[in-house]
């Protein structure tokens, strides 16, 4: 679910936010906040977003805490870790009988295979969108696994019709390298490199958990169709612009 990577970047918004805001309102405003979008992923059946907030409030404790006392900040981490690891296998979607036969085991086999037959070149954007979806109908896995359980029970997706948007790869990887071959993966993979380089100021860890974020939920959906570009350049400028602009304002007082 791409809304939790939208709470999950709020989350980190929220936390940086934290440590500027001084106003003891403002700062309870932002923390109620943040109680209510962790709340709202927990509750979502979103695996990936339950995982990213996880990860994201134990390297929270951990950095903030660094400062203050190394072996609180350990343990702090530590327990926040093991609760949440808890916390997740107790619900119905996280146990392992739910994860065994997900559908997008057969998507990702699906796309796999076909990667292995152009893993260089690719197929080209457009002979991707018919080819990927005519031959999905033809190949056992795919249907069984995937476009029957999914694709013909729920209508939301039948009425999108036989399209790349609702019969895509579920990986923004596979989807890359499916259409450009194994260029489309370095590009994907320099992105994430580059922008953990952007000029930040001493904070880099908020932009660290951003781009983790979105590395996690790219692991699940696809860049275009669901996971929006303009969304990760919109954050990317956002960080870009903002922490200059705060490391400047301190160094001028």
């Amino acid at each position: 679910m791409v809304m939790n990577l939208y709470l999950n970047t709020a989350v980190i918004f929220g936390f940086y936010a934290l440590r500027q805001d001084k106003e003891w309102w403002k700062r309870a405003l932002l923390g109620f906040g943040i109680v209510c979008a962790l709340a709202i992923i927990w509750l979502s059946i979103g695996r990936i977003g339950k995982v990213t907030s996880m990860i994201i409030l134990a390297a929270y404790l951990l950095y903030r805490l660094m400062r203050v006392n190394r072996l609180a900040a350990i343990g702090s981490a530590s327990t926040c870790i093991v609760i949440g690891i808890v916390f997740m296998f107790l619900i119905p979607e996280m146990r392992v009988k739910s994860l065994q036969g997900d559908p997008r085991e057969a998507v990702w086999n699906y796309s796999w295979r076909m990667i292995k037959e152009k893993p260089f070149t690719g197929y080209g954007v457009s002979t991707l969108g018919v080819k990927y979806v005519e031959e999905a109908y033809q190949d056992s896995v795919m249907l069984h696994g995937y476009i029957e359980p999914i694709i013909n029970t729920y209508p939301v997706f039948s009425e999108q019709g036989k399209t790349m948007n609702t019969h895509h790869p579920h990986n923004a990887f596979l989807m890359y390298w499916l259409a450009v071959g194994i260029i489309g993966v370095i590009l994907l993979l320099a992105l994430f490199g580059t922008a953990t380089c952007l000029p930040v100021g001493h904070d880099k860890v908020y932009l660290w958990l951003m781009l983790l974020a979105i590395f996690l939920q790219s692991l699940t959906e696809p860049i275009g169709f669901h996971l929006l570009a303009q969304f990760i350049a919109v954050m990317l400028f956002v960080w870009e612009r903002t922490y200059p602009h705060a490391e400047c304002q301190k160094a001028c007082r």
